[in-house]
């Protein structure tokens, strides 16, 4: 048996017994003592076990969800954090994150700055 159950679990351990590492994408290698589940992760990852990644972020993104905390790579642009969506069809400069649009205009054969129907494509804040 691995660990030291009667206080909780030591370092980076979890389980009944403390048996089951926490995941090596956990912040600090710490995860709860019972579920294993992180307590925060490493930049670039998030889920409950930090096993999505959100690498289109610049910086570190929100555990739960994946929102970008600090907006999106060059090169990315997305709706409410989620910088999903590529700015590959514009010239260098890239493009602005909330809405797409081409810093220093579109590559040649797109004649609008994302090449798409721009009503489809609008970002909206849902407020809960």
């Amino acid at each position: 048996m691995k660990g030291s159950c009667s206080n909780g679990c030591q370092g980076d351990l979890h389980g009944s017994r403390c048996g089951l590492s926490c995941s090596t994408r956990c912040k600090n290698g710490k995860c709860n003592d019972r579920t294993g589940k992180c307590t925060g992760c490493k930049d670039g990852y998030y889920g409950d076990l930090c096993e999505e990644s959100c690498s289109t972020c610049n910086g570190p993104c929100r555990q739960l969800d994946g929102v970008c905390l600090t907006g999106c790579k060059d090169g990315y642009w997305g709706c409410n954090g989620l910088c999903l969506q590529t700015c590959s069809y514009c010239n260098t400069g890239g493009c602005r994150i909330q809405d797409g649009v081409c810093h220093s205009g579109s590559r040649l054969g797109f004649n609008n700055p994302r090449n798409f129907n721009t009503t489809s494509k609008l970002c909206f804040l849902v407020i809960l």
